[in-house]
């Protein structure tokens, strides 16, 4: 088996560009938020060990190709509302369950909770960089817990066509 140690040297800290092609020059990586507290680091190395072949087998030639960008520690929000939803469906707090999670939405949505009866139930707001929204505790407007039945929901996204649900919710 043949040993591979890629090794990166990392000088300054640019943000690259997303989906540009590297070459040349100096390779940056950033770093922060998560992984070290909002600060960047710089300078260090990147080392990356594939065994293919016999240790300490020098090997030449070939490319290695990497696209800079930024890898998110949790889901980012959708461009539209094509494949929002809401689970579980059935909410059910016997067993267990405290939210109601809204998911694959976009930066900026609207969600309006109504009964069948067209009774507006609860209005949510989301506008971060996240995918999801949890309604927790899952209450009305007033603040009152709802009652079982099934309930439409609608979500709306400006400047793009609303999208409807349903949930059921069983006590």
């Amino acid at each position: 088996m043949k040993t591979i140690a890629l090794v990166l040297t990392l000088v300054g800290l640019a943000a690259p560009k997303l989906a540009s092609a590297s070459t040349g020059g100096t390779f940056n990586i950033p770093v922060g938020g998560v992984i070290s507290g909002g600060t960047r680091s710089t300078g260090g190395a990147l080392v990356n060990y594939s065994s293919i072949g016999g240790y300490g087998t020098v090997m030449t030639g070939g490319a290695y190709t990497m696209t800079p960008g930024i890898v998110p520690s949790v889901a980012g929000a959708k461009l539209n509302l094509d494949e929002a939803h809401a689970y579980p469906t059935p909410y059910m707090p016997s067993r267990g369950h405290t939210k109601i999670t809204f998911t694959d939405l976009p930066v900026l949505v609207s969600i309006q909770v109504f009964t069948l009866s067209g009774r507006l139930v609860k209005t949510l707001m989301k506008n971060d960089s996240t995918d999801s929204l949890i309604w927790s505790p899952v209450n009305n407007n007033q603040g009152s817990p709802i009652a079982s039945g099934v309930y439409l929901f609608t979500l709306s996204q400006p400047g793009f066509k609303k999208r409807q649900g349903k949930l059921m919710v069983i006590r």
